[in-house]
């Protein structure tokens, strides 16, 4: 059957009911199109300021990871010696970073994973520089996270080998 002679031949009130119940369905298609657009966009737009901050810390910092990484050669982990776990320990120590190490210990092709959950930016720098100096440790890997709303405060994991 065509459908324009369907639609002929409803009456005028069964018409208008279509015509609204079309509308009304339409309405609610568009809406649920759009909606999590209009979430996402708003999501984002709150994000932003917080986004901005992260990215202009991490742009004052930039230096400090260049000149580590300049002071860091490239490192072929599988010719790694044996480091020590006690004198990073006592680096820790000496250094009085106990409260904000996470996790020390031994990881793959005999380097250590150091785990701090909150530390200032330029101790954790301190920390790489006195393991580089005293104990010709190198960072193999790093991880750094800026913390949301603590200045200058990051989560870092290392992995540390010669």
């Amino acid at each position: 059957m065509n459908p324009i002679s369907w639609w002929m031949q409803r009456d005028i009130r069964e018409r208008q009911i279509i015509s609204v119940a079309v509308l009304i369905i339409s309405i609610l298609v568009l809406y649920l199109t759009f909606e999590p657009i209009w979430i996402e966009n708003k999501r984002m737009r709150e994000a932003l300021p917080q986004l901005r901050t992260d990215l202009s810390w991490m742009q004052k910092h930039t230096g400090d990871m260049r000149s580590l990484l300049n002071e860091t050669d490239t490192i072929d982990t599988t010719m790694l010696k044996a480091v020590s776990l006690s004198s990073i320990q006592t680096i820790i120590n000496n250094m009085t970073l106990q409260k904000n190490l996470g996790e020390l210990g031994p990881d793959a092709n005999q380097s250590i994973r150091v785990v701090f959950n909150e530390i200032a930016f330029p101790d954790l720098m301190n920390f790489t520089y006195h393991l580089y100096n005293n104990l010709d440790v190198k960072v193999i890997n790093a991880d750094i996270t800026h913390i949301g709303n603590q200045d200058g405060m990051v989560q870092a994991l290392l992995i540390l080998g010669m």
